[in-house]
């Protein structure tokens, strides 16, 4: 996947190293798409007022199974750059809006980021990176080298945003470690493999319900309580974006939380710190 994202990259720059963007508004302001809302605050931290940013992915969506729609593919056409996220769809379907829009950019967020495996039989990258500080800090650099090389006049205030963005996360990683570093080598059960880049910074152990993209049959799901309870596993993460069925039933067979969590929360920073203190205990700050 980071092969393609490099190519992607690379045809997307080679196709508009001249001329103007073609999507500017009336106002002049940079427009820029990306996949998800964390994704869209991350550059709007970085843009300032200089851009509009925009996501494709709505509310309440699987990321995994969203399939763009007709004004989706003609706003990401008419942009000045899209930002890639490592998503299915974004694969699928960037390289014809490429092909015919001149006037755009395309640059990876995650250059430069080892994906790890999203687990289960024939599963691809992991593209869950927004959910770890440390990756997030990683593609705010990213991000901020993509907008310098569209807009070379505004380095230096990119640059500033940046010292400043790197610095709040720094905060909300030492703040996540106060919370969470008593539960390391902690297990917890995902109904969705969306948590292992997390786990991974924080020193916890995910295991993932879902495989392959469906619930678990009655025969899994058994083997997964079993799991569980040999495990010691100390709550369950669920989101919005998948049924909660399976991880309730296994929240009341072993008397352990379930702890719902909206990984797509536009307000990232937010959103983490709040799971932060449901895992440990406290009252969100």
């Amino acid at each position: 996947m980071r092969a393609e994202s490099a190519l992607l990259v690379s045809v997307g720059l080679a196709l508009c190293a001249c001329g103007p963007a073609a999507g500017r508004n009336e106002a002049g302001a940079l427009q820029v798409t990306t996949s998800l809302p964390p994704h869209a605050d991350l550059v709007a931290r970085l843009a300032g007022g200089s851009a509009d940013v925009s996501f494709l992915v709505p509310p309440g969506s699987d990321p995994h199974t969203y399939e763009p729609l007709p004004q989706d593919m003609q706003r990401v056409s008419a942009a000045d750059l899209y930002l890639t996220a490592g998503l299915p769809f974004e694969d699928a379907w960037l390289p014809r809006i490429m092909g015919s829009s001149a006037g755009l950019r395309v640059a990876s967020l995650i250059d430069g980021i080892d994906l790890r495996s999203e687990g289960g039989e024939g599963a691809g990258a992991d593209p869950h990176t927004w959910l770890s500080p440390a990756l997030m800090a990683a593609e705010a650099r990213n991000a901020a080298d993509a907008l310098e090389a569209i807009e070379p006049s505004d380095s230096a205030a990119i640059e500033s945003r940046l010292d400043s963005l790197l610095a709040e996360i720094a905060d909300l990683q030492a703040d996540l470690h106060d919370e969470l570093d008593s539960l390391r080598g902690s297990t917890f059960l995902a109904i969705h493999p969306s948590y292992g880049y997390f786990a991974d910074e924080f020193g916890l152990i995910q295991v993932a319900m879902e495989q392959g993209g469906s619930e678990p049959t009655p025969t899994e799901l058994a083997a997964f309580s079993d799991a569980a309870r040999s495990a010691g596993a100390e709550f369950i993460l669920a989101s919005p974006q998948f049924s909660t069925r399976s991880a309730e039933a296994i929240s009341s067979e072993l008397g352990i939380p379930l702890i719902i969590h909206d990984p797509l929360q536009a307000d990232w920073m937010q959103g983490l710190r709040m799971l932060g203190s449901a895992l440990s205990g406290e009252a969100p700050r």
